[in-house]
């Protein structure tokens, strides 16, 4: 069994690749770090190897290999996006400095069917990238997420209430659902103009707040919030196989 982490900005999750082909597990923040998820790690059969995708930074990456050294005596094999992989051209001059979970949620968006595909991971930042039908990453597009929207506003303005979740644009009668609406609506925004300009022939949403982002959206959008981790694991079969 091949154990996959995907190490975001603010939660870790991780699935696992072997035999029954990719199994989905746990999404956690890194609040609980680090005795909560060393146990649910723990808790996982030992992996022949652990593949680590991360943009988390030095810090979060070092107690993720300490827990590997500590459960299982190996440490994770660091992935990194590169100029060409599994049938995808980054189209980054530097390809390294693409972020790996944009890399990876390429790769996957671009095996999950035919045509163009636009994907949009949704979290503490807003990603769009754009893949032709041959497997050509165009470049992308980085936002601020709907969270750090908020943050933003309550860290430089007056406007203190918690902002609830809105799923509609309405003109609001309170700050809270104001700042709601709106930071919903400039998201929404930004995902919509994409696609009227690029015309994908395809449309995937992952990420943590994909959920939030979803009912806006045209049904045409097809939602998957897996979407890393299944390109980390289609990455790894295609070096190692399901179990090598």
């Amino acid at each position: 069994m091949q154990l996959l982490i995907d190490a975001g900005n603010t939660r870790i999750k991780w699935a696992s690749l072997g035999g029954t082909g990719f199994v989905a597990g746990r999404s956690v923040p890194y609040a609980q770090w680090p005795d909560e998820i060393r146990a649910l790690l723990g808790a996982e059969p030992a992996p022949k190897a652990v593949w680590l995708a991360s943009v988390a930074g030095a810090a979060v990456n070092a107690q993720i290999e300490d827990a590997c050294h500590s459960l299982w005596g190996q440490p994770p094999r660091i992935v990194s996006s590169e100029a060409c992989a599994c049938g995808v051209r980054n189209a980054y001059a530097r390809p390294t400095t693409l972020g790996v979970d944009r890399w990876l949620a390429c790769i996957e968006g671009f095996h999950q069917g035919d045509g163009s595909v636009l994907v949009v991971d949704a979290g503490t930042a807003l990603t769009l990238d754009f893949v032709t039908a041959e497997g050509r990453h165009l470049g992308g597009m980085i936002a601020p997420g709907v969270d750090t929207m908020r943050r933003s506003l309550r860290a430089d303005t007056q406007l203190m209430p918690d902002a609830t979740d809105s799923a509609d644009f309405e003109l609001a009668d309170n700050t809270a659902s104001a700042i709601a609406a709106g930071t919903l609506a400039m998201a929404v925004a930004v995902v919509t103009q994409a696609r009227a300009r690029l015309q994908p022939a395809r449309c995937i949403l992952t990420g943590g707040e994909a959920q939030r982002l979803a009912p806006a959206l045209d049904p045409e959008w097809r939602l998957d919030t897996d979407l890393v981790l299944k390109g980390l694991a289609r990455l790894v079969q295609s070096r190692v196989g399901t179990d090598g």
